[in-house]
């Protein structure tokens, strides 16, 4: 029996444009198309009410705005410049003293 999951994921396919090609609609159409096909049932939920989605989408939309417009307010803070770093100096190798 192939699992529908693995059977997805080896194929690099798109949950969502192969239910398209197939015609296949809701969740229920998918199970019964994994039963016809010899595949185990899909674990998640692939097709959901479009209605909830837009209610939440709506929500966060308004809640980023919100939070922009807050950050935006804030005074610049005066904070002290730190000085310039040196540039490194790479170090030259010397030579040893000639003893006598």
């Amino acid at each position: 029996m192939i699992i529908f999951e693995r059977f997805i994921a080896r194929g690099g396919i798109d949950v969502h444009e192969f239910c398209r090609a197939k015609g296949i609609n809701t969740d229920e159409e998918l199970k019964s198309y994994c039963a016809e096909r010899g595949m185990t049932l899909p674990l998640a939920k692939y097709f959901e009410v479009t209605e909830a989605k837009e209610e939440t989408t709506f929500n966060v939309k308004a809640k980023v705005v919100k939070s922009i417009k807050n950050t935006a307010k804030k005074p610049a803070e005066n904070k002290p410049k730190e000085p310039a770093k040196k540039p490194r100096v790479t170090r030259t190798r010397r030579t040893k003293k000639q003893s006598k």
